[in-house]
């Protein structure tokens, strides 16, 4: 069999495969550069492509209200002052997302409660939300992780039994589906990301959506305010504020919103695309003995499909890091996954800064279905173009040859664990 790059043999795939998204249009960048030269650099008030992005987000995500702003962590911070969390109250999230799901909450002075994963998919086990609801417990946040849905009917009826705030954080999950009906569209609030590497990206954004016009005004007061806050508000009781806002400055960028409005028409396109080829890989993936591709769930459309994540089994016998390693060698970079579950970050342990606002402290070894998950996981990139097929091939044939040098692996293994210093001699392709 041919031997590892790892130990010297020939990588899979020379030149090293890259992966760059997102993919901008020439009319998009035709469009930025007709706004810097008319001097359409900020807004004030609802106008521009700004407006024009919250009206097609309206449509698009099938909300009556939408918010634009500066970021998605700045849309769940305004989601969280619109649902008024504050202090004394418990929200329960997962411990498997992205840290902006859960952070701002401690700017609120709400207490977070972390809840374990499901087996398979990595999202909010349902079970284990009704189990952590006390009488404090005002909300309920949940991510759709990787862009497969969370198993809404039990999460909305949690949500409804108890009289919980539900906020979607949709992330990863642009287009993503439950039962044929689109994420976003269950939460009383929902929240989605335009970052740098999401599927419709401004660089930097988010939406706000909800169908609330007491969410709205709110979250309009919380990060805008004058001409825009005005214009928006409509509770005569909040209109009082909206000179002033909270002084907090969400606006989103106009080249963001400009970036991201090139973007939306081709959404279903995109992921078509990636859906083929990731499709593709699953197949492939599914031939190899010890790693299975990403679960996807009967009732669950991917949608986005932010993230690829195959999983390792254990009874390979080798450290997931070595694994990745091997597998980067071959000229297909990969790495350990940057969403360590949240439980396990000093944020959340007895020492914490915060400690006086956590209803309750963590350890390492709570929540084994998140961390479980997270250490048997890897990411191979979304690919999406139609002449990406091949870089999809030669991420499955350099896991299949690694997957069939696993002695070799595990020796090495042992060996860096005999003799540290023996990591130094193996050269991995970056």
């Amino acid at each position: 069999m041919p031997r590892l790059a790892l130990l010297g043999g020939t990588p899979t795939a020379d030149p090293v495969i890259e992966f760059r998204w997102p993919r901008l249009s020439a009319e998009a960048r035709a469009c930025v550069t007709d706004m810097i030269q008319r001097g359409e650099i900020s807004y004030y008030g609802s106008e521009g492509k700004v407006k024009e992005l919250e009206r097609s987000c309206t449509t698009i995500f099938e909300r009556t209200h939408a918010l634009a702003t500066a970021s998605g962590t700045a849309a769940l911070h305004s989601a969280f002052f619109a649902a008024e969390f504050g202090p004394g109250d418990e929200v329960i999230v997962p411990s498997y997302t992205f840290l902006a799901t859960v952070m701002p909450l401690f700017v609120t002075k709400a207490a977070p409660v972390l809840v374990d994963s499901e087996r398979g998919t990595g999202n909010i086990d349902p079970g284990l939300v009704e189990q952590a609801i006390t009488s404090r417990t005002r909300g309920l946040v949940v991510t759709h992780m990787w862009g497969h849905p969370c198993d809404m009917d039990r999460l909305v009826a949690i949500a409804r039994r108890h009289q919980l705030v539900l906020i979607e954080d949709c992330s990863h999950a642009h287009g993503s589906a439950y039962k044929g009906r689109q994420v976003g569209t269950f939460g009383d609030i929902a929240v989605y990301s335009m970052g740098a590497q999401k599927l419709v990206s401004g660089g930097m954004g988010g939406v706000l959506l909800t169908d609330s016009q007491e969410y709205f005004d709110r979250a309009v007061l919380f990060g805008h305010f004058n001409k825009r806050a005005q214009q928006s508000v409509r509770s005569q009781r909040l209109l009082k504020s909206a000179y002033t806002g909270l002084g907090l400055n969400y606006r989103m960028h106009p080249f963001a919103a400009a970036l991201i409005l090139d973007q939306m028409p081709r959404m279903q396109d995109v992921i078509t695309a990636r859906h083929r080829n990731l499709s593709r890989l699953s197949s492939l993936i599914d031939e190899i003995s010890g790693i299975e591709p990403p679960v996807t769930r009967p009732y669950a459309f991917r949608g986005a499909f932010y993230g690829y994540y195959p999983v390792i089994d254990a009874a390979l016998g080798v450290p997931r890091g070595l694994f990745v390693e091997a597998v980067s060698a071959e000229g297909c970079p990969t790495r350990v996954p940057q969403y360590r579950p949240l439980h396990t970050l000093p944020v959340f342990q007895k020492s914490s800064y915060y400690r006086s606002l956590l209803s309750r402290a963590y350890s390492h070894g709570e929540l084994p279905v998140s961390m479980d998950h997270w250490t048997r996981t890897f990411p191979i990139p979304t690919f999406t173009g139609d002449d990406e097929r091949w870089k999809v091939d030669a991420y499955a044939e350099a896991i299949a040859k690694v997957v069939a040098n696993i002695s070799e692996l595990c020796s090495l293994s042992a060996e860096r664990g005999a003799h540290p210093s023996a990591a130094g001699r193996a050269k991995v392709t970056k």
